[in-house]
């Protein structure tokens, strides 16, 4: 946004109606779209100035898409494919698109590829406020390319309060092929825990013991009946401290906090239009370590939502 937005424009919030911010979304805010953007990126942070709205909005962006693909990947063969509005933009915008106008992926992209990878196990939830009652989670097993076959594989489901402190975990167990997709069961969580605000829960598929699939999801995140819970919350966390070496196109990454680190990304913020990672949105357990593929930008950073 700020290639577009004039100079004297990028530091004025709210933006006025007759600005070019306002003008650079999808229909020209003739449709109320700042008012349908900050509501939606009022759900996850407070939108008091530029950066805070557009974590706010990708987020929004990010989980309604990846619930809805995950969901229509776990009805198969009733549902045999899945397709997503939108990849890319025809005019440099405040839009939908995953990726932006001059190519820069946005944090949706990433979720979006997590929801399509062959090989996924992830979560239903009834809903992503659930603070005050108990709830079950369905956990479903995906494998499209059968890469299961002659494995013994398991999954791992994983609760985490606010604290970033486990509090449930429960494991699936199997051999072989599933044919596609497998039901494997609900994770029941209870009052005393989903109380907490936010919530995390993190299911992840390990073959022959050996990591294979992780996925993550936030829950309680924004305002509900629950006190506690308020927007801009995901950003609260407990912090950790992540380590990084850059080697030949390669990123590793290490936890080096007590706690787990929370919506890791790897950015060129000068080079956004022209880099490509393997991943820019993921967890990191305490002393786990990631190694990414990059290119094409000459400085990097990576950071969390804690650390």
């Amino acid at each position: 946004m700020l290639r577009y937005l004039p100079e004297e424009e990028r530091d004025v919030w709210p933006p006025a109606p007759d600005s070019a911010f306002s003008y650079h979304t999808p229909v020209f805010d003739l449709k109320e779209d700042m008012e349908r953007l900050t509501q939606y990126s009022g759900y996850f942070a407070h939108p008091s100035d530029l950066e805070a709205f557009v974590f706010g909005s990708q987020m929004a962006q990010a989980k309604g898409v990846r619930h809805t693909l995950e969901r229509a990947r776990t009805a198969y063969p009733h549902c045999t494919g899945a397709l997503y509005y939108k990849l890319n933009d025809n005019y440099p915008a405040a839009s939908w698109s995953s990726v932006d106008w001059y190519g820069a992926p946005k944090l949706a992209y990433y979720a979006i590829q997590d929801a399509f990878a062959p090989l996924h196990a992830c979560a239903l939830f009834p809903t992503l406020q659930p603070a005050g009652a108990d709830f079950a989670l369905s956990v479903f097993l995906l494998d499209d390319a059968d890469a299961l076959a002659h494995s013994l594989w398991k999954v791992i489901v994983r609760v985490f309060d606010a604290g970033l402190d486990e509090k449930r975990r429960q494991g699936f167990y199997g051999t072989g092929s599933i044919n596609r997709v497998l039901s494997l069961g609900d994770v029941v969580v209870p009052t005393a825990l989903s109380v907490s605000t936010p919530l995390f829960v993190v299911v992840e598929v390990r073959c022959e013991g050996v990591l294979a699939d992780r996925a993550w999801y936030a829950l309680n995140y924004g305002p509900s009946d629950t006190e506690n819970a308020v927007a801009g919350n995901l950003l609260a966390l407990p912090k950790t401290m992540l380590e990084t070496t850059t080697t030949d196109g390669v990123v590793t990454v290490v936890n080096r906090g007590d706690v787990p680190a929370v919506g890791v990304c790897v950015e060129a913020p000068d080079a956004g239009d022209q880099f490509i990672v393997d991943d820019g949105f993921f967890w990191l357990d305490p002393n786990e370590r990631c190694t990414i593929r990059v290119d094409g930008a000459k400085w990097l950073r990576v950071r969390a939502w804690n650390g």
